[in-house]
């Protein structure tokens, strides 16, 4: 018995320890997936986020370049409120003398939502404004273009824009030439790291830094064509040689900032014309440029921002615009909706619930396996002690007898009763371990399936099957009381089919099944109850909602524990209250049961209340 229990707890614990790595290597191998998932779902979003990104740049410089490349293209001389054509003449076409003539500038009346005014710087710091004409010029465009007003308020922004001090936003020459030298050096600082990044790997950031790149050559390619077009405009009007030697820079943006929250934009360009040096440009409204782009974009990134820089070499290539030297931010990600389950998902939830089933399909077999090896252990034990006593009593009494140890007659009719009895109860072990193989072997019932049917009513199935049994029990000390009731529907007064007596009533059966199963019951209430009562009842009834007849046997003793309805009915089980020393081996109640469903009925535990003793019922089909 100790050897079967180790051999359970090893079992167990190898079963533990499969079980364990099982699901440690399940674990670890749906985290490692899952993970992937995570990383690629991530890359999907980066993903689609950075070409969300590259979409905003393309859309925000394609809007800012035409407006660049229109300024590009203006000539030098535009930068003046009223300048002299290079070529005129009268009606009668008369050359006229260079200078004789002036013309209003096309800026004179300019006016744009996202440039505040244009002007030029000479090489002495003097600063002017086509929108503000001075002297008699400023009369004559009162007179004739601007309300006064208009030009006031042009001046006043002029004044603003050239004011000295920390407000002061005018750049000067050097500035200008540095400010573009260092421009030129940014682009190529870009680009050097697109190559470096692609270099170590970085595909996502190179491919960003080219993109710039992209984006940076269409903006100086739309430069440099107004720039050429410019050059033709001032070669086809140039009479002496030296007119046309003339040098025009690509607009360069300048950041100026007053505090940190006042950020102002200038567009400004460097211009040779001949010996002289100027500088010219546009203040821009950076917050109206700004709110424009951001509007532009706002299908892509809604919570998108644009913050200025002064180190665009140092920036994210990626989230750079070509055009300004500004940053864009493009908010928080979005946070994907809630969508169906993943088939990776799907399938790991799959694979867990096949993996827990097995687990516990396993942990079943095992559980059953190993008590059923618990149970045969006792078995084999407790058949051991039920063959060994009733042979040993054979042995010494039959010595005895053989060698005329017992010459009182009396004696000799006991001892020979006693043989007798342990005989019977030999029989009886032998025949329910018998029939406990063929239940394991799936042939309770010999033949055809139906062994040894014969019809015949109630009182006739009682008085065949319950003779020897009644002897037998009278033997041991105990008391039975047969109950089969008898009647008529004349004596009644019913004429329906419940009220016909249950003697009467006919099943096809077989007698030696129903006598081995109501043997079994009355040898449980003979050696667990009678030391208590020796009362045993058995009564006949019938069920009128199934049409069964029922066959009960009830005891007066101890009783069995509710807990315990279900598991008497195993092989080698025997109820938590039953006495240890009580000869038996736990197969009784499940040959019984077995029985009695292969009869086509049942066998069942009826409740009752804890010392009420214990009552059991046999189900058989009534025939038609």
């Amino acid at each position: 018995m100790a050897m079967s229990t180790a051999r359970s707890k090893r079992s167990w614990l190898l079963f533990g320890a499969c079980v364990a790595a099982v699901l440690a290597v399940l674990g670890w191998a749906t985290a490692s997936l899952l993970r992937l998932e995570a990383a690629e779902r991530a890359a999907r979003r980066e993903a689609e986020l950075q070409e969300r990104i590259r979409v905003a740049l393309w859309r925000m410089d394609s809007i800012i370049a035409p407006m660049l490349a229109e300024e590009a293209a203006r000539p030098y001389f535009h930068y003046s409120a009223f300048y002299a054509p290079q070529r005129a003449y009268t009606r009668m076409l008369s050359p006229l003398l260079a200078g004789e003539v002036l013309v209003p500038s096309p800026l004179l009346k300019f006016s744009d939502p996202f440039f505040k005014i244009h002007f030029q710087i000479d090489s002495a710091g003097e600063m002017t404004s086509p929108q503000v004409p001075t002297g008699n010029l400023r009369d004559i465009a009162e007179a004739s273009y601007l309300p006064a007003n208009e030009i006031a308020a042009a001046s006043a922004l002029l004044d603003t824009f050239g004011a000295t001090g920390p407000r002061g936003l005018a750049p000067t020459l050097d500035a200008v030439q540095m400010q573009i030298t260092r421009q030129m050096a940014s682009n190529t600082a870009i680009v050097s790291n697109a190559f470096r990044l692609r270099d170590t790997g970085s595909r996502q950031v190179a491919q960003s830094a080219q993109e710039w790149g992209n984006r940076q050559l269409s903006l100086q390619n739309y430069q440099q064509r107004g720039i050429s077009q410019q050059k033709v405009q001032i070669e086809s009007g140039a009479e002496q040689p030296g007119e046309s030697d003339v040098t025009v820079s690509q607009l360069t943006p300048i950041w100026h900032r007053a505090g940190k929250l006042h950020v102002t934009l200038v567009f400004v360009r460097h211009v040779s014309v001949g010996d002289a040096e100027l500088t010219q440009g546009i203040w821009a409204d950076w917050p109206a440029i700004r709110r424009a782009l951001l509007d532009s974009i706002r299908d892509l990134l809604p919570d998108a921002t644009l913050q200025p820089t002064d180190a665009p070499e140092k920036a994210n290539p990626g989230t750079l615009l070509a055009s300004v030297p500004a940053v864009l931010n493009p908010g928080p990600p979005a946070v994907p909706p809630a969508g169906a389950v993943s088939m990776l998902r799907a399938v790991l939830a799959l694979a867990w619930l096949l993996v827990l089933g097995a687990i516990a399909t396993v942990g079943t077999v095992l559980r059953t396996a190993v008590g059923l090896s618990r149970r045969r252990g006792e078995f084999v034990s407790a058949v051991t002690h039920e063959l060994r006593t009733p042979l040993t009593t054979f042995r010494m009494y039959s010595d005895m007898l053989a060698e005329g140890m017992v010459s009182d007659e009396k004696a000799r009719r006991e001892y020979l009763a006693t043989l007798r009895d342990e005989s019977d109860h030999l029989s009886r072990v032998v025949e329910n371990v018998l029939t406990y193989a063929r239940v394991e072997q799936g042939r309770l019932i010999a033949g055809d399936g139906r062994g040894r049917r014969e019809r015949m009513t109630a009182d006739d199935l009682i008085a065949t099957t319950t003779a020897r049994i009644v002897e037998r029990a009278r033997r041991a000390g105990a008391a039975i009381t047969i109950d089969v009731p008898h009647g008529s529907a004349a004596a009644t007064g019913k004429g329906d089919a419940a009220s016909r007596d249950v003697a009467s009533l006919t099943v096809e059966t077989d007698p030696g099944a129903v006598e081995q199963i109501i043997g079994n019951l009355v040898d449980n209430a003979i050696k667990y109850a009678c030391p208590v009562d020796p009362r045993i009842e058995i009564k006949v009834s019938r069920d009128a909602a199934t049409n069964m007849l029922c066959l009960s046997v009830a005891d007066h003793g101890p009783g069995i524990e509710q807990k315990d309805a279900d598991a008497i009915f195993q092989p080698f089980v025997r109820g938590s209250r039953q006495d240890r020393c009580v000869q038996g081996v736990g197969l009784g109640l499940a040959i019984s049961r077995q029985l009695a469903k292969d009869l086509g009925g049942d066998l069942r535990l009826c409740p009752r209340k804890a010392g009420k003793g214990a009552e059991f019922v046999v189900t058989l089909p009534i025939s038609a």
